[in-house]
């Protein structure tokens, strides 16, 4: 079974939960505490929930012609130079070319702008550039990396001429992460047996892993770790500072400061998005669940909201899963992109208004930078790719809309 599959098996609630390798594990097995450091509990914890908010509706103010997206290279070959795993692990640099974290094999894969193999950086193992299986990579404005190593148990810092500068612990899973405009790191950790249980942003220290606050959910509402995407949520910065979060399993956006103080909570109410509490198991009689895979902030404080939903054909890309030991029988995809399309929307949330939408006929992984989507293109052939797609915006900003 491809990567590709065994994530998309997890979103539709079989055996592993979601899109990334730490999830083939188990979704709400405890896993080992200890790692990042932590300040008094009292002061992390202060912001960790607050009281609910009535969301404010999304309205539709539609610019039916300003955004465009355009279908640009593909990425990934069978080649091993060339070799994806296809998923989150993928980075633009400032000089246009491209760098992959292959989760598994423990090494960094750099491509040219067009897509060329380039050669790779590190190695398996647990020494300086090493790896053994990365969940997650960031980097900053001067292309400075943070690679969130969930195998080493640690996140290490590499500067832009490739050498390893720090490290600090982390042992819990970390599935979406943004740099604040201080240097801190805003994440959505997993912690699985420790006080934080639950709770699902974190913003800590990008030196050494001290967490500074917790938050991201109201006082009322009760943690059940069976939910569907329980604890989980997709982040972005604004250029103002304020974090974005999204559920996956609710079209629900809210904004809080950096101290974990909930600013506002804004809600899509369509009828292709009906929120769930129950994940279903992909099967060929029922048409897998929407969800939020991710959220971005532009640079002209505009929200991208990508949700994957069932594609007009799905039921083509369900095969049955062969057996394997351990494993309970059921259905897999033959590709993420052929049981999903991509509904692309920008929010302007300064008139809570949904200004534009799209549908891609791809799953949309999110963006890479400001005007550059990245899509599952993984064909019949089984070889995991990258689709890349130019997407732009021309219309009013916030500023003349109000």
């Amino acid at each position: 079974m491809s990567m590709a599959c065994r994530r998309l098996a997890g979103e539709n609630g079989t055996e592993s939960p979601a899109s990334h390798r730490w999830s083939e594990r188990q979704a709400n097995l405890p896993i080992s505490w200890g790692g990042i450091s932590i300040v008094a509990l009292a002061l992390s914890i202060s912001a960790a929930s607050v009281h609910s908010q009535a969301p404010t509706v999304l309205r539709e103010s539609m610019c039916r012609a300003c955004l465009s997206i355009e279908q640009g290279i593909t990425l990934g070959d069978a080649t091993d130079a060339g070799a994806v795993s296809v998923g989150r692990g993928l980075l633009q640099l400032r000089d246009g070319s491209f760098l992959h974290a292959d989760g598994r094999g423990g090494v960094l894969r750099r491509f040219s702008s067009r897509g060329l193999p380039l050669g790779e950086i590190g190695r398996a193992g647990s020494g300086p550039l090493e790896f053994r299986e990365i969940d997650w990579i960031m980097r900053d404005s001067r292309d400075t990396l943070v690679v969130f190593d969930l195998g080493n148990g640690r996140a290490s810092t590499i500067s832009p001429t490739l050498k390893q500068v720090r490290q600090f612990s982390i042992t819990h899973p970390v599935t979406s992460a943004s740099f604040l405009p201080t240097g801190h790191i805003v994440a959505n950790i997993h912690f699985a047996d420790s006080p934080r249980v639950g709770v699902p942003v974190h913003v800590i220290d990008r030196n050494s892993g001290t967490i500074l606050a917790s938050f991201g959910r109201d006082d009322d509402e009760t943690f059940d770790s069976r939910a569907a995407w329980a604890g989980w949520r997709e982040i972005a910065v604004s250029p103002a500072g304020t974090i974005w979060t999204a559920r996956r399993n609710a079209y629900r956006l809210e904004e809080w400061d950096a101290h974990g103080r909930k600013l506002r909570s804004l809600e899509r109410r369509v009828n292709w998005f009906v929120p769930y509490s129950v994940r279903t198991r992909l099967s060929p009689t029922e048409a897998p669940q929407p969800h939020v895979e991710r959220i971005h902030m532009d640079s002209d404080g505009r929200l991208w909201v990508f949700i994957a939903v069932p594609a007009a054909d799905w039921r083509r890309s369900v095969v049955a899963r062969r057996p394997s030991p351990g494993i309970l029988p059921g259905f897999e995809p033959v590709s993420l992109s052929g049981i999903y399309d991509t509904i692309v929307e920008i929010i302007d949330t300064s008139s809570g208004s949904v200004i534009a939408s799209a549908r891609l006929a791809d799953y949309a992984w999110g963006m890479l930078s400001d005007g550059l989507i990245y899509s599952d293109a993984q064909a019949e052939d089984g070889v995991p790719r990258y689709r890349l797609w130019t997407a732009a915006f021309r219309g009013p900003t916030s500023t003349t809309r109000r």
